[in-house]
């Protein structure tokens, strides 16, 4: 089932808009990069912010390191630095990395960037590409205990995108630190001290009529922020395995794309004597990913490292970054991506193009994963999957925050609890039901309804809202039209279907 997200019109592809030229903004008034204060008058160019970080490394007792002293920091040290980054709008989290931050920022800076890049401004975030001497190369800014400053963009999806940030939105960005075994390499007994963080926050000021424009709109909707939202998971398979089948990674909301990797259990748990970024092979032969049974989006991938038999995984990097036959590379070589590099990319999206400025239907399915192995497993491994989905974040006049996120599913009881207890909603509200034990409607009730059978697992939700004039009113989160009824909904001649109004709920016109 494919459904459009909600508010998106349907589009013609850039590639065919052949008479149009480019707009000239006129809004925009002024623009500048702030130390965070809380202020809440001014809109926020999240895209532009940009965390800050004054680092050392110390031994565990707090003295310093001295030259004989075997230690150095990981790659991307700023952003390994920290093990979850939680950003939250008035209180409502958002974006949770779920201890998987530092592999979402590698993997995103190891596809994203090329070489230019990658040998200058990624520098400033302490991103080396691993080689004989990159390890070399960071520790020497550490030597005797220095203080090394480090800045770059925060790896989270609101920040990924350039719509501004209304004002009054109280914007919230938690920290939280990974081990000193995982974010250094070398010998143990050693730590990292920050010494200053701070967050850089461009806050830009906005034409006063626009903004009095965007006042007027949010009485009759909301803001509306289209984001690609990343989901990491992680699995482990055991020493001797060799093979894993894991189905249901994702159920619901199927992703835009889709990268596989694998890393030592012990390195991905932190050790000091290992990299948490060396994605090995590990005589993989067979990598599939299967949507409702069916592979996607082509035949599982067959594969023999030992004879170098490996080119159609290498070239899904580039297919699955929107990099195919165009003069844009990701800096890695094909003997890198065999011996420390080795992702898989797959992109779900019907037209390849996953990263583009239109949307794609959203399809709700079950994925599952499947790894074979030449040889046993010499020791435990885990398998990495980095999902890109599309969803969007909304917030409307009264600067409440709303989102539907897919794959995070509430049951009945959990939503039951919720809107029981939400104010605005608990006079009204009447309960969860599956279509066929829907009771009879009455003035001021809402509930919510799911579209299968209570003999069916249940497949999406709907909400229903009867006013004190007797208008029936369905709202649904992917905009489709309410697909059934039951004696209880046809007597109702005034429907209205997400503020739409139906001549009759029967036929659906």
């Amino acid at each position: 089932m494919a459904f459009i997200l909600k508010y998106s019109p349907e589009c013609v592809k850039s590639e065919l808009e052949l008479f149009n030229l480019p707009g000239t903004q006129t809004v925009i008034q002024d623009g500048q990069w702030k130390q965070i204060s809380g202020s809440a008058e001014d809109y926020i160019d999240l895209s532009q912010t940009q965390l800050y970080v004054k680092a050392k490394i110390v031994k565990v007792d707090n003295t310093p390191i001295t030259k004989d002293d075997t230690i150095g920091p990981v790659n991307l040290f700023l952003h390994s630095l920290f093990s979850q980054v939680d950003v939250s709008l008035n209180d409502c989290v958002v974006s949770n990395s779920n201890n998987t931050y530092p592999y979402r920022s590698y993997i995103e800076t190891l596809l994203n960037h090329g070489y230019d890049s990658k040998t200058s401004q990624l520098t400033a975030e302490l991103f080396y590409k691993d080689s004989d001497d990159s390890l070399k190369k960071r520790t020497e800014f550490f030597k005797e205990s220095a203080t090394v400053d480090m800045i770059g963009c925060i790896h989270s999806d609101l920040f990924h995108q350039d719509r501004l940030l209304l004002n009054l939105v109280d914007l919230k960005i938690k920290l939280i630190r990974s081990k000193p075994e995982f974010c250094l390499q070398g010998s143990e007994g050693f730590k990292v001290v920050l010494d200053h963080v701070s967050l850089f926050i461009r806050k830009v000021r906005v034409n006063p009529g626009v903004i009095l424009g965007h006042a007027k709109a949010l009485e009759k909707t909301s803001a509306k922020y289209s984001i690609n939202r990343v989901l990491c998971k992680v699995y482990s398979i055991p020493k001797g395995s060799m093979s894993f089948i894991q189905d249901n990674i994702f159920s619901g909301q199927m992703p835009k794309k889709l990268f596989v990797g694998c890393v030592d259990n012990e390195a991905f748990h932190g050790a000091f004597s290992k990299s948490p970024y060396e994605f090995k092979h590990f005589n993989l032969n067979f990598i599939g990913v299967y949507v409702d049974g069916q592979p996607v989006p082509h035949n599982p991938l067959e594969l023999d490292f030992s004879k170098d038999q490996y080119i159609r995984a290498y070239q899904t990097l580039f297919v699955r970054t929107d990099r195919m036959g165009q003069d844009r590379g990701i800096f890695i070589s094909r003997k890198e991506y065999k011996d420390s590099i080795t992702l898989f990319g797959f992109n779900l999206s019907p037209d390849l193009c996953s990263s583009g400025e239109h949307l794609s239907l959203i399809k709700h399915s079950n994925l599952r994963l499947e790894l074979k192995f030449s040889k046993s497993l010499e020791q435990t491994v885990c398998v990495i999957v980095f999902a890109e989905f599309a969803n969007l974040i909304e917030i409307n006049k009264s600067r409440n925050i709303l989102y539907d996120f897919g794959n995070e599913r509430m049951d009945g009881m959990q939503m039951y609890t919720v809107l029981s207890q939400e104010k605005t909603t608990s006079p009204y509200f009447q309960g969860v039901y599956s279509r066929d034990t829907l009771p009879p409607l009455q003035e001021n009730m809402c509930a919510i309804v799911n579209s299968d059978d209570s003999s069916q697992p249940g497949t999406h939700w709907l909400a229903l809202f009867v006013n004190d004039k007797r208008e029936l009113e369905f709202y649904d989160s992917f905009g489709q039209p309410p697909v059934f009824y039951n004696t209880s909904t046809t007597t109702y001649l005034d429907v209205l279907w997400n503020s739409k109004v139906f001549q009759s709920p029967t036929s659906n016109v």
